[in-house]
């Protein structure tokens, strides 16, 4: 598996506490170049990618109803991943 986040030194631990089936990548979510060298480092340590989990989120403080609206995306493959669509 290959973690993600922006957090290195957890990220690092984290998967040093998994073991040799983890590796970490810094990842800011919004990075298109970050998310193709995930995507390599998964392929050219595990094979192919077979189930991708995108759990990053945005917190907006305040109330739920003075919130922007959510941003338009395009295709999921194109934009929706990578930028948390």
């Amino acid at each position: 598996m290959v973690l993600t986040d922006v957090l290195d030194d957890l990220g690092t631990q984290v998967a040093a506490e998994i073991g040799d089936s983890a590796r970490y990548v810094h990842l800011e979510v919004t990075s298109e170049s970050g998310w193709a060298e995930a995507v390599q480092t998964a392929i050219s340590t595990f094979g192919p990618v077979r189930v991708l989990v995108n759990n990053a989120g945005v917190l907006i403080r305040g109330s739920t109803t003075a919130a922007p609206s959510r941003p338009k995306c395009g295709p999921p493959l194109v934009t929706g991943f990578p930028n948390g669509c």
